[in-house]
C-alpha cells in the first residue's frame, strides 16, 4: 500500500541532491523519477482496485433480479468473495450483498407501488427464492410490510 515514509525519504534525498553541487544531476532526476514511480504505483493499485469495484457494483445492478450471490460474482470476475467483499466495501461502504439487497428492495418497492401482482410473484421476480427472506429483507430496509408499502402506509 501507499508507503508515505518511502516518499518523504525520497524527497529528502532529493531536496540533499538538489543543494549539492557535488551531485551529478542525474542522481537529483532518479531520484525524483523513483518518487513519481512510487506515487504512480500506489495510485495504480487504488484505480485497480476501483475499477474492480464498479465492475462489480454494475453486474449486481445488471443482475439483481437473478439469482446471485458473492460466489458467483467473484468467480465471474475471478476474484476471491474476501476480496470481492473487501474492495466493494472500500469503494462503496457497504458489503455487496447489502447492495444487492438494496437493488432488490428498491425494484420490488417499484412494481409494489406500480403493479396489482401478488407479492409473492414479486419477490420471485425480485431473485428471492423464499417469500419469507424476501418478506423479512423487505421488513428490514423499509421498516413495513410489503403489503404496507403498497397500501401507501409505508411509503416515504
Amino acid at each position: 500500500d501507499f508507503d508515505i515514509e518511502k516518499i518523504y525519504r525520497l524527497a529528502d534525498s532529493l531536496c540533499r541532491a538538489a543543494q549539492s553541487r557535488d551531485q551529478p544531476l542525474v542522481i537529483t532526476a532518479r531520484i525524483f523519477f523513483e518518487i513519481l514511480e512510487q506515487l504512480y504505483s500506489d495510485n495504480k493499485r487504488v484505480d485497480d482496485r476501483l475499477l474492480v469495484a464498479v465492475k462489480i457494483h454494475g453486474y449486481i445492478s445488471e443482475n439483481c433480479t437473478k439469482p446471485i450471490d458473492i460466489t458467483a460474482v467473484a468467480e465471474r470476475f475471478s476474484y476471491t468473495p474476501d476480496y470481492v467483499i473487501r474492495v466493494f466495501k472500500r469503494a462503496y461502504g457497504v458489503t455487496p450483498y447489502s447492495y444487492l439487497t438494496s437493488c432488490r428492495i428498491e425494484y420490488a418497492k417499484l412494481l409494489l407501488l406500480n403493479t396489482n401482482r401478488p407479492v409473492g410473484e414479486i419477490a420471485e421476480e425480485c431473485g428471492y427464492a423464499e417469500f419469507t427472506t424476501f418478506f423479512r429483507a423487505f421488513r428490514a430496509h423499509t421498516g413495513v410490510s410489503p403489503k404496507a408499502w403498497r397500501n401507501g402506509t409505508g411509503e416515504t
